[in-house]
């Protein structure tokens, strides 16, 4: 017997299960590839991405085919419009004898992989290479070769070049050949096609946006008229008339309040420094970030700063003597360290300078020291030992490590411009010392040693495996001529006068007479620092902030606004920026322009404009662009015209809607046909 091809089974009413029936019919309504003829051509993404290169290569060289053919040449003996139209009868007699293998392949996944990933990489292309800008800069940036290629490929304005609309073009035609291929006019399958419906009518809405729209810039000053603004999307006709007037009423700029903010500051083009961003110091409770990978946030702030000095027992008895009392209304104690600050003592409301020694011996050296001028500097280790140190000397340190004095100022201050140390005068009112730790085999750690400020170097990064030093600067100062010495070792006062002590009394007996309340000896003590406001007015503010790097640990770093502190400026990791706590009421927090819309003389329209709140009118969108600090009556107008902006929008909403079909009313036709 011949053998024969046998007839396609037909399903009958009642042949199969239910669940088999959906199953298959679920398989017809599916748009998956694998279920189509299977003596369809099936496409890969190597011949898709080639198909797609040929496409783009034939927009590329159509331009300038098309200005070759019409040069004056040519186009007088009609030959350039014959060469063209000769071409387009071969690509379409191509396409037909084709159009089988091209409807396979344009409705396929691979060629919509091919697509998208041609879009994205002429996005990517079309944000770094310079977008409308003058031949000169094409030449400073690209060279001669260079621009030539970039205008060539158009892509100098690509996202208006022939080719990546044609690419936009092609890519809604795929979409619609998939929705005929797929019969999405049939129920179960309108969710598909309102979806990839969608998605074309966003692509086309795209298209006329980029055909018909248009992007320029208006400049008025108040009372000024505009009829037409100057575009700059590299249209050839530089100026557009709009259809009717904008006129610029009213021009307004509000600036911040004269507030405490927080200032980031970085080189300009001219080397000079300039604000970048300003922070609410409210807007930085949370982590904020900064730049540079950096993130800050603000923990605590003392409107009118100072450093209270304050005594605390030594819980190990390295400590020194420490005296502590409280003078007159004051509600904070004043405290004396034998031998720590070396400074002129407390001054008594009597005119007299309390002083406290250790012992009578160095009572009797006070009194016999010459006058003089000069200071001790003094480097206090965590033993309780002390080093006598000069500027160039290099002393041993305990580990095997040396001490490396490279300077020592009186009244230090940094200078942000150069980005130095100095010395503000030569009083020692904010004594520092540079020192550097050397340890064999490994690099110079250097640091700054504060007298004033013991605690500096732990709360700004210092390492915690770090060597403790404590800076002490001893004045040589003369006992003046009224003097009072508390000397610890005894208990006792001695009243100095002329340098002979006329009388010796105990402490709780020393000040009869005299404001003096809650005098206390401790017999060995340690001085701290203790952050603290005066008052609550903004006077001498300081903000303690918690800083990060990435990932890195959190630190925390003083910020004051005396800038001429070392806490005055804090450098970020990036090495270019600085951190500043400042007022400025000069800052622009927003602008405001009350713009007039006339047409044929007579004024129909009337709005408010500011950053993000455009006008809209005619078409056109006016949003706020700049302004001139020099000049309070201009204003800067961005332009633009969207055709396509409403036919987008219908896209979307498009694809929304077949999304929740697919989601919600599909499954449902389904179930309810096989039931």
């Amino acid at each position: 017997m011949t053998p024969t091809t046998a007839p396609a089974p037909v399903r009958r009413m009642g042949s199969a299960s239910p669940a088999a029936a959906a199953h298959d019919d679920a398989h017809r309504d599916s748009p998956n590839p694998h279920f189509s003829d299977p003596r369809v051509h099936h496409p890969t993404i190597a011949s898709s991405t080639l198909l797609v290169g040929a496409v783009w290569g034939l927009l590329v060289v159509a331009p300038h085919l098309q200005r070759a053919m019409s040069t004056p040449a040519l186009d007088g003996t009609g030959l350039g419009w014959t060469v063209i139209a000769v071409a387009a009868a071969l690509l379409a007699l191509v396409v037909f004898v084709a159009r089988r293998v091209l409807f396979a392949t344009i409705t396929s996944l691979p060629f919509s992989i091919a697509m998208l990933g041609s879009l994205l990489v002429a996005t990517m292309v079309g944000t770094l290479v310079l977008q409308n800008a003058e031949p000169a800069q094409y030449l400073a940036r690209y060279g001669e070769s260079g621009t030539r290629v970039v205008r060539g490929l158009q892509l100098d304005d690509l996202f208006h070049s022939t080719w990546f609309r044609g690419l936009v073009a092609l890519m809604a035609l795929s979409l619609s050949l998939l929705c005929v291929r797929n019969k999405v006019w049939r129920t179960a399958m309108w969710g598909h096609g309102l979806a990839h419906g969608g998605v074309v009518v966003i692509l086309i809405g795209g298209l006329i946006g980029g055909i018909g729209g248009a992007k320029g810039f208006i400049d008025l000053h108040e009372g000024q008229t505009a009829s037409s603004m100057v575009r700059t999307d590299g249209a050839a006709e530089r100026v557009l008339p709009l259809g009717f007037s904008v006129t610029l009423e009213e021009f307004d700029v509000d600036h911040y309040d004269d507030a405490w903010r927080l200032f980031l500051y970085q080189p300009g083009d001219s080397g000079e420094w300039q604000v970048k961003r300003a922070f609410q110091l409210g807007e930085t409770d949370d982590w904020t970030a900064v730049g540079g990978g950096e993130l800050v946030r603000v923990v605590a702030a003392w409107p009118d700063y100072e450093l209270r000095r304050e005594l605390r027992v030594s819980a190990d008895g390295t400590g020194r003597p420490g005296l502590e009392l409280t003078l007159g209304a004051d509600s904070r104690p004043s405290v004396l360290l034998a031998g720590a600050s070396g400074d002129a003592g407390l001054s008594l409301p009597d005119g007299s300078r309390l002083r406290l020694v250790d012992t009578s011996d160095e009572l009797q050296r006070l009194i016999a020291a010459p006058a003089g001028d000069g200071a001790r500097h003094v480097v206090r280790l965590a033993d309780g030992s002390e080093l006598d140190v000069e500027p160039g000397g290099t002393y041993p340190l305990p580990q095997g490590a040396r001490l490396h004095v490279m300077d020592a100022l009186p009244d230090f201050t940094y200078d942000i411009a150069s980005k130095s140390a100095r010395s503000a005068s030569d009083e020692p009112r904010n004594p520092a010392l540079e020192v550097a730790i050397l340890r064999d085999g490994q690099d110079p750690e250097t640091r700054w040693l504060f007298a004033k400020m013991p605690d500096y170097g732990s709360q700004h990064g210092q390492a915690a495996d770090a060597l403790p030093l404590v800076y002490v600067r001893e004045n040589a100062l003369t006992l003046g001529a009224h003097e009072r010495v508390a000397v610890a070792a005894d208990g006792l006062v001695r009243e100095l006068r002329d340098g002979r002590v006329v009388d010796t009394r105990p402490l709780a007996e020393a000040f009869d007479g005299l404001p003096v309340r809650d005098a206390r000896l401790l017999p060995s003590a340690v001085e701290v620092t203790v952050p603290g406001t005066r008052s609550e007015r903004w006077d001498r503010p300081v903000v303690e902030l918690e800083h990060r790097v990435g990932g890195g640990p959190v630190q925390r770093v003083s910020i004051s606004a005396d800038h001429t502190r070392p806490e005055g400026v804090v450098e970020l990791a990036d090495g270019n920026s600085v951190l500043v706590l400042d007022k400025r009421g000069d800052d622009v927090k927003s602008f405001t322009s009350r713009l007039a819309v006339t047409v044929d003389g007579e004024k129909v329209h009337e709005a408010l404009v500011r950053v993000n709140e455009p006008l809209t009118w005619g078409g056109f969108m006016f949003y706020q662009s700049n302004y001139r600090p020099e000049d309070p009556t201009y204003s800067g107008f961005l332009v633009m015209r969207d055709p396509g902006l409403p036919v987008v929008f219908t896209g979307f909403a498009l694809m929304v809607a077949g999304m929740l079909f697919i989601a919600y009313v599909r499954p449902r036709i389904l179930a309810r046909r096989y039931s």
